[in-house]
């Protein structure tokens, strides 16, 4: 068995990492076999479903899920940062968010996307419900869709302002937004929990392939090209041979279980949110930058056969396996984080416990 040497660094300051997505007021809780009280029969009830598999919205303690209830505009950022993989951060002064709230980091991964800016009077006003319009406009923008003006087709046509009717005259021509079978848009009413999670899974079922059943993919010679994003929501996935112009991500429905990429080039951003000690094998991968956050939990990541990583970013405990990886960044750790193999540079930026295994390298 290899010795092991147990180092200690830190910062002055320690960050504290929350990535899910609690409902006021509760403790939620993501569990796929849980069997929600009150969503049978509601129109929203597959997508829900199918969104608390992977991982990507919570429901409650007491087994229900509250289809019909308002989320504040804090939540709202949380859900579209989490569905589109949003990862970068501005600095942000709100006067009134504090360090401390658990919604500091999506609000400035928001404000870095450029769908939230706050208000004239400097707050973001977190914790307030937001509009159906309010999240027309922040989707609009995140995506960034081209305006229409046309909302013609609503009864209310004449309630929709003009700061928003482009912005939902988009979404609605896109078919990520639509109104009530009355014909109203009801621009001022807040959005719903069932109604943000089916608006964000349309524009994800349009802008991204999906991988939502285990098996391989890809062909067994040549090279396939994909345009979109691609997401990997279930463990037992491999894809091989592969372009991916957009981004990957390899979401919370992954579990524990595992997934591998073989002869992959992903020209966007990597993301890697679920997997377990075993899980994501990088065989001849290249992408420029990977993004690691999984919560409660550690990843293994194991690299070989001519992986080229440039920017390997760590936001929560992971063991890193192999070569080919030239910078690992670590920004938060809630976990130990194990460096076994060759690398360029290791750069710590948060409290974290490294565990080096004997007969690493880290050239600088």
């Amino acid at each position: 068995m290899s010795r092991r040497v147990r180092c200690w660094l830190s910062l002055i300051v320690t960050l504290v990492f929350f990535l899910g997505l609690f409902p006021s007021g509760t403790t939620a809780f993501a569990q796929s076999e849980i069997e929600f009280t009150d969503v049978d029969g509601h129109w929203a009830k597959e997508t829900i479903t199918k969104w608390v598999q992977q991982g990507l919205i919570k429901g409650y303690t007491d087994g229900t899920f509250r289809p019909d209830d308002s989320i504040t505009r804090a939540e709202f950022m949380a859900l579209v940062n989490r569905a589109f993989g949003i990862s970068e951060k501005a600095a942000i002064g709100f006067s009134d968010v504090s360090a401390n709230d658990w919604f500091y980091d999506e609000i400035a991964k928001a404000v870095k996307a450029g769908y939230i800016s706050g208000y004239q009077d400097g707050t973001v006003k977190a914790n307030v419900e937001i509009s159906r319009q309010e999240a027309a406009v922040a989707l609009c923008k995140a995506l960034n869709l081209e305006l229409q003006n046309n909302v013609d087709q609503f009864t209310d046509k004449d309630s929709i302002p003009n700061w928003s009717r482009p912005y939902i005259g988009a979404l609605t021509a896109k078919g990520y937004m639509g109104g009530y079978p009355d014909g109203s848009f009801r621009p001022e009413k807040e959005i719903t929990r069932a109604e943000t999670v089916t608006m964000l899974d349309n524009a994800l079922k349009a802008l991204a392939v999906t991988y939502d059943e285990p098996g391989i993919y890809g062909p067994e010679e040549g090279i396939e090209t994909i345009s979109k994003d691609v997401a990997i929501n279930v463990p037992g996935v491999t894809l091989r041979n592969m372009v991916i112009e957009g981004n990957l991500y390899l979401n919370e429905g992954i579990g524990e279980g595992d997934v591998t990429l073989e002869n992959v080039t992903v020209k966007g951003i990597t993301t890697i949110r679920g997997g377990g000690e075993d899980s994501i094998h990088l065989v001849n991968f290249t992408c420029e930058e990977v993004i690691v956050i999984k919560v409660g939990g550690k990843v293994r990541i194991v690299a070989s056969d001519s992986t080229k990583i440039h920017k390997l970013k760590l936001q929560s405990g992971a063991h890193i396996e192999g070569e080919g990886i030239q910078t690992i960044t670590v920004l938060k750790a809630r976990e130990e984080i194990i460096p076994d193999g060759d690398f360029e540079e290791v750069i710590i930026d948060a409290e974290v416990k490294m565990e080096v295994l004997e007969g690493t390298t880290i050239k600088d």
